[in-house]
């Protein structure tokens, strides 16, 4: 089978049989986030009303009834992965003061990634974490440098529950933070 799940340079999810995809309508041009059947292509649900602009960069994430995705804009935002109905959307850039590269013409390319209760997202010196429950902000990391280029990469946790860390590939640094607290356990500067 195939199936049109639009415009744009998103990957997929696939959890528990259903596929999860983001990109550009190509008919109405409006964001469109669907979840089809992972055996047969047919659309479970497609969520036209998300206020996400632009062609969609990073791949959604499932975690077990929500899914999570990030518009290249910066709006981030939980569906319930059965329905498709909105449980919370926070834009990055208005609500934390959160911005990509404003020299950038990809805008956020960083997929959001969850691990134990938050979402972990590839900004700033050394990333982010909202609660994956309500969207609100739980740490952010300092954004007092100078910008030299755009986040692709996505965080990656590691460790052990007692001691979690998350990996986040800066524009400057590769940094291991606590996952708790956001505080630095070590960095590596990439970039001089």
């Amino acid at each position: 089978w195939t199936a049109d799940i639009g415009a744009g340079y998103s990957n997929i999810a696939v959890a528990q049989g259903r596929i999860y995809a983001m990109g550009k309508d190509r008919k109405t041009l409006s964001f469109a986030f669907s979840c089809l059947d992972a055996a047969t292509g047919k659309v479970i649900w497609k969520n036209t009303t998300l206020r996400v602009y632009g062609e969609v960069e990073s791949t959604p994430t499932v975690d077990g009834d929500r899914v999570y995705g990030l518009g290249r804009d910066g709006m981030l935002f939980c569906l319930d992965a059965k329905t498709g109905a909105p449980r919370w959307q926070k834009n990055l850039n208005a609500d934390y003061h959160v911005a990509p590269n404003s020299n950038s013409m990809y805008g956020w390319a960083t997929s959001p990634i969850v691990d134990g209760g938050c979402v972990f997202i590839n900004a700033n010196s050394s990333g982010m974490a909202v609660d994956k429950l309500t969207g609100d902000l739980v740490w952010l990391s300092d954004s007092s440098f100078n910008w030299r280029n755009q986040f692709f990469t996505s965080p990656v946790p590691f460790g052990p529950p007692e001691n979690r860390n998350v990996l986040f590939f800066g524009p400057e640094k590769l940094s291991a933070v606590k996952a708790a607290n956001g505080e630095v356990t070590w960095s590596y500067l990439h970039r001089e």
